[in-house]
């Protein structure tokens, strides 16, 4: 055999070698054939493997060399060298094009040629049908566009039960020292280990943690909290010589293409653009929304305006890019509430969390919030009342249970039909009874 030299065949090398070196890769390569391989070699190469897949045999370079001569098994083991799984995908492109590539001039030298008009319309027909083939897949006309109905498609998953989506972009907006950072930092700990977070399952990825925000003395200290040390996942900071990525940068694409969760801290670190332009952060909100398309599970950490009516800083088109808007805030009891309500969320119902922190331990835990408990209470006092005595009145339910007018109108307005039913009454009066 001969070692080729050219950048094709050094591709189709790195292709014959990655499916030696792992065979999971053969159903990528079902859109080729032995004639797309350029050297008669690899088109020998090619069809035995697809022989031995055919008959379930494993491909390695033991039962394949069997089939070759003694310079062979020297070619072939040399195959391995190339593998890059990761890459693969790039090497099945790379040799169907050229394959075309060479058919489309094989058919030009065959045109100028041609002596009788019949062969040349024939000619030029294969010609069209190559130069067609190339663009497969794309839509030019309306026929092209695929039923949604058609297309593979699940429902949504959860990278945290009913929190945050998988490959989905989500922002979690709050003022600085609110623990936006300790918040994500236990995110990147449950999901690394996939454990609990909030409370919630939380499903386990490779997790890339870029900080552009914080030193590396505060993410030791806080990594030593949370994780308990080393070895959980290593964020990527400022304090490498290598600094984390800006948005755009391809090795971003890469990392999303292996279903990592990504979190960026903060957004507005990770660009250089105007945050109250609409059409700059509309580019930077697509690089991010570009990221969940290859398989990213994308949370980013963003800061909350300076108005106290304003949910978040900057342009429009950041919330309008994001699947689910969390905003974070602190109480006046130390507590946390997480919520998407006046913010976003496109994939579900609105969350209303209260969390009680533990800095000491990096840890939160989910709790109801004391005016939730409250009301919790007093509807079930109210649901007392009436049960003990059905038919009561507005009026005579508030002088039962000693509870102020105007909370009761409006705790009964949103019982009823679920805790209790009303019926009309006399003069216009509305009776309360149990359902």
């Amino acid at each position: 055999m001969t070692y080729p030299s050219d950048a094709v065949a050094q591709t189709e090398r790195a292709l014959l070698g990655t499916v030696l070196f792992d065979n999971s890769v053969w159903p990528q390569t079902s859109e080729l054939t032995v004639h797309d391989f350029s050297l008669d070699t690899h088109r020998r190469i090619y069809r035995r493997m697809a022989a031995m897949f055919e008959d379930q045999q494993p491909v390695d370079l033991v039962t394949l060399a069997g089939e070759f001569g003694g310079n062979d098994v020297a070619y072939l083991s040399g195959l391995i060298d190339h593998a890059l799984p990761e890459n693969f995908h790039a090497y099945v492109k790379s040799v169907r094009k050229a394959s075309r590539e060479r058919r489309f001039e094989t058919l030009q030298e065959q045109l100028l040629k041609a002596g009788d008009i019949e062969s040349r319309l024939s000619l030029l027909q294969q010609m069209q049908e190559t130069l067609t083939e190339s663009t497969e897949g794309h839509i030019r006309t309306l026929e092209d566009i695929p039923d949604p109905f058609s297309l593979p498609g699940h429902d949504t998953e959860w990278a945290v039960a009913g929190l945050i989506p998988k490959g989905a972009v989500t922002l979690i907006i709050g003022d600085p020292g609110c623990g936006k950072t300790w918040l994500a930092l236990n995110l990147g700990n449950s999901v690394s280990a996939g454990g609990q977070f909030l409370d919630r399952e939380a499903m386990r990825m490779p997790v890339l943690y870029l900080d552009r925000e914080n030193p590396l003395s505060l993410i030791r200290e806080r990594l030593s909290i949370t994780c308990g040390g080393p070895g959980v996942f290593n964020p990527w900071g400022t304090w490498c010589k290598d600094e984390p990525p800006m948005l755009g940068d391809p090795r971003l694409l890469k990392f999303a293409k292996h279903g990592c969760l990504i979190i960026f801290d903060s957004l507005i670190r990770f660009h250089d653009k105007d945050e109250n332009s609409a059409s700059e952060m509309r580019v930077v909100m697509g690089h991010l929304r570009r990221l969940a398309a290859v398989g990213a599970t994308v949370v980013a950490l963003h800061h909350r305006g300076k108005s106290e009516a304003s949910n978040y800083r900057g342009s429009t088109d950041i919330l309008g890019a994001v699947d689910v808007g969390f905003k974070l805030s602190r109480t006046d009891d130390g507590l946390l509430e997480l919520t998407t309500v006046g913010v976003k969320n496109r994939v579900g119902p609105d969350i209303q969390l209260t969390i009680r922190p533990d800095f000491a331990t990096g840890q939160f835990s989910v709790v109801e919030a004391p005016a939730l408990a409250t009301t919790r209470h007093e509807m079930e006092m109210l649901g007392n009342v009436i049960r003990e005595n059905p038919g009561l009145s507005a009026n005579k339910i508030i002088e039962r249970s000693g509870m102020s007018r105007q909370p009761v109108f409006g705790l009964l307005q949103r019982g009823t039909g679920s805790a209790w039913k009303r019926e009309n009454g006399p003069q216009k009066s509305h009776l309360y009874y149990p359902i």
